[in-house]
């Protein structure tokens, strides 16, 4: 674990991006990815951008035009036929410890994803991970307005929101809507790129949070 900048002291909140920090799904995002570029291109010849991606992330890369009330239910389907495969998502070890600890601690804990919501609700039922969250925002495409909302709701400066995330993306959002912002280094985005963006912690798993919180 690194810490990179201020203190937990104030942090009341915890956010937890799913894909990468809870889950690791990588394998299974990667064929389903493919398998919607299939469908809305069709051309054997071309190649997606970077299949290893979340459904937003993907789409946006791609240039799929199609609107999330239309891609999220095929998203759905492709995902849970990917799984019936045998492709099968995995949480990552440690994960109930931590958030047994953390909620212990007192601190309110959500999750924040682009991902479907009902894969999610779904995902952190078979994982039986659940009832440690107070809230679950899936389907997000601007976290940034998320984390800002998510303070008014509890009453809170952002400042007392920690967003966990394993890409840069998840550490800017949270920086633009003034939260502080940990670097998980489970998931997409290697260390090196996480540090670079300077968030608050970087934490090589997720059981490096417990007595560092």
């Amino acid at each position: 674990m690194i810490k990179m900048g201020s203190e937990n002291i104030g942090i009341k909140v915890i956010s937890f991006d799913f894909g990468g920090v809870l889950s690791d799904n990588r394998k299974a995002m990667q064929e389903t990815n493919k398998r919607i570029f299939e469908i809305y291109k069709g051309d054997s010849n071309n190649r997606p951008k970077a299949t290893a991606l979340t459904p937003v992330e993907f789409v946006n890369s791609n240039s799929i035009t199609d609107g999330y009330q239309k891609l999220f239910p095929l998203y759905e389907k492709i995902f849970n036929e990917t799984i019936e495969s045998g492709i099968v998502p995995m949480m990552y070890p440690g994960a109930e410890e931590v958030l047994d600890y953390l909620q212990k601690q007192g601190y309110k804990l959500v999750v924040l994803s682009s991902y479907p919501q009902k894969i999610l609700l779904k995902e952190l039922e078979r994982y039986k991970i659940s009832d440690f969250f107070g809230e679950v925002f899936g389907e997000s495409r601007d976290k940034k307005g998320v984390l800002e909302n998510i303070a008014a709701e509890y009453g809170l400066n952002p400042s007392e929101i920690l967003h966990v995330g394993d890409t840069v993306e998840e550490i800017r959002a949270a920086k633009v809507a003034g939260a502080k912002s940990a670097g998980i280094c489970t998931g997409y985005h290697p260390k090196e790129r996480l540090i670079n963006e300077n968030p608050d912690f970087v934490f090589d798993s997720l059981s490096d949070m417990i007595g560092v919180l």
